[in-house]
């Protein structure tokens, strides 16, 4: 990895980092018993955030391996967002509809008693 390219990584990659913090905190609230919300990984600040990307960098200019991974954590990270934004949503429509009976397509009910008539 070049320093053009760490550069240019940089800020994807920090970005990255918050989501991946942000998403093992509610991973962490999501599996404990008492549902307690946890703030645990979110609590690390900017200029954290900013020494771990630093030294992630770094690791990708010396070594190969690094650098493969930064690349494709950095090119997922929008992907990771995405899903920590829609995953609880598809569990809440899944409970709405379990709370208020089912799931039904308006009008088959309808065309299905009809033909049942005839």
């Amino acid at each position: 990895m070049s320093q053009k390219e760490t550069g240019e990584l940089k800020p994807h990659l920090l970005q990255a980092l918050k989501i991946l913090f942000r998403g093992l905190d509610q991973g962490i609230t999501m599996t404990n018993k008492d549902q307690a919300q946890a703030w645990i990984w979110q609590s690390i600040d900017d200029q954290e955030v900013e020494k771990i990307a630093d030294h992630l960098l770094q690791l990708g200019v010396a070594s190969k391996v690094a650098a493969t991974a930064i690349r494709k954590m950095t090119r997922t990270y929008r992907a990771l967002d995405v899903g920590i934004i829609t995953v609880p949503r598809a569990v809440m429509t899944l409970r709405f509809y379990a709370e208020h009976g089912g799931f039904v397509l308006p009008g088959l009910g309808g065309m299905q008693h009809a033909a049942s008539n005839k």
